[in-house]
């Protein structure tokens, strides 16, 4: 279907964006593109004409990853349809190498926000997306990528159950599930006290990852993603030991997160003491968002520890712990999000602080889970598979975008019972052989966790 011939509920658009949409456009840059890129590998041969027709699908359903970003509706800038060619998958050899002229950056006031590129030969395809992150968030992604897989599968002849609508008028409760006025404001439209200085209190300057040798200078090959797994056998021994000390999986990634960079810094000489931040996403989706297309329903929560707080693991352990359970549970009214909604009038206050005048975050890490289970409709599976006609999901890369300073970033999720670790350093500080050193000292810091006691 055409942008032209859309329905009277696809005239939405304009849409405003939300206050969150705002930041990650004005948090934007040709060095530190606000883009996220995010790998599926299959086995088996794809058909192209079919696998065509299912992105066409998926894009009709999910129309921000078709819009662009102009100045409309009460001289603001809003989300429009039909100014822009609609994305098309770039075919090319397996061996091809994936390539974009822009680098890493996507002109949302020129194209919208999702590049897509398949590499396939008889056996083995990579679907590969570029996507803005004001467009949509993984999770996002997931749906997206489940509807056009849900699609080929329908062509080829699968018995699969029929997709649940997505009604584009939904697209009008992404500011409302991302930003909750009253939880902000006081009976008289006054910031809460807690609320007035959030900048301030989220966001301090805090020490980045120490590069090994200075400034790099080798070509790191695009998107230099690393990636290492822990069996199924592991991970269930990861979660039984973090249970044994009061943690769930995730707490145990961040401990060890905060400890391999401690070490690292520590190793490479990074003077100071040692202040460190991870930043770390938290899903806004509730059961009401369910019929909401691909979008960014994220915030932040920052994560700030001390020398001394790392090198005591109980303190850290508990403290993780329990400051993660709050922030999840009040991600609703995060003090992050109550900062960036003054963005659509920003301050140079604010500016300085989110603009990465300096280091904000050490590293960021972003647990999705298992990206499959975020369809919006199960597919077959073969021995644990995903499965759309010739084609079986073998794996998933993806990682959240390098950030000014935040010279490292990691997405961990799972499948097939599996937990994948998907890493990336800052290219500009960081060779290909660092960014792997980096990654087995993580993963060895978080095997180690499964056999350690407290100390």
């Amino acid at each position: 279907m055409s942008d032209a011939g859309a329905t009277r509920k696809d005239r939405i658009f304009p849409l405003h964006l939300t206050p969150f949409e705002t930041y990650m456009l004005w948090d934007d840059r040709p060095e530190y593109p606000s883009t996220v890129v995010s790998e599926w590998q299959f086995t088996g041969r794809v058909v192209r004409d079919r696998f065509e027709r299912a992105m066409d699908f998926a894009l009709e359903r999910h129309p921000l990853l078709r819009a662009t970003v102009r100045v409309a509706k009460l001289n603001r800038e809003c989300w429009v349809l039909g100014e822009a060619p609609r994305p098309k998958i770039q075919w090319g050899r397996y061996d091809e190498p994936v390539d974009w002229p822009a680098g890493e950056s996507i002109d949302l006031r020129r194209t919208p926000g999702l590049l897509a590129w398949m590499r396939a030969d008889d056996e083995r395809a990579t679907l590969t997306f570029l996507f803005h992150h004001a467009s949509c968030d993984g999770i996002g992604l997931s749906r997206f990528v489940g509807d056009l897989l849900w699609s080929y599968a329908e062509q080829s002849g699968d018995a699969v159950e029929p997709t649940p609508p997505l009604p584009p008028d939904a697209l009008r409760k992404r500011l409302r599930a991302t930003y909750r006025v009253e939880e902000f404001l006081d009976s008289r439209g006054r910031p809460l006290d807690r609320f007035r200085n959030s900048v301030g209190q989220v966001i301090r300057e805090t020490t980045p990852v120490n590069p090994p040798r200075g400034e790099n200078r080798e070509p790191v090959p695009y998107p230099g993603i690393l990636m290492a797994e822990l069996n199924a056998q592991e991970y269930r021994e990861l979660k039984a030991a973090a249970l044994a000390r009061g943690q769930m999986a995730n707490d145990v990634l961040l401990e060890r997160l905060f400890v391999t960079l401690f070490d690292w810094n520590d190793a490479f000489g990074q003077p100071g003491d040692g202040s460190l931040t991870v930043l770390v996403p938290l899903d806004l989706r509730e059961t009401d968002s369910r019929d909401i297309s691909a979008a960014n329903l994220v915030t932040y929560a920052f994560i700030h520890r001390k020398r001394d707080q790392i090198r005591d693991r109980r303190r850290l352990i508990d403290g993780l712990r329990d400051e993660m359970a709050v922030a999840k549970q009040e991600r609703h009214r995060s003090p992050f999000m109550g900062s960036i909604v003054s963005l659509n009038d920003p301050n140079e206050g604010t500016r300085a602080v989110l603009g990465g005048k300096f280091c904000v975050a050490t590293a960021i890490l972003s647990n999705a889970g298992d990206p499959t289970r975020r369809f919006l409709t199960e597919l077959p599976r073969d021995r644990g598979l995903v499965r759309c006609g010739d084609l079986r999901l073998e794996g998933i890369q993806s990682v959240p975008p390098l950030r000014p300073f935040s010279r490292v970033t990691v997405f961990v999720g799972t499948y097939r019972r599996n937990l994948r670790v998907c890493l990336r350093c800052d290219p500009r500080w960081f060779t290909l052989d660092d960014t792997q050193a980096f990654l087995d000292r993580y993963m060895r810091s978080i095997r180690e966790s499964t056999h350690v006691g407290i100390t």
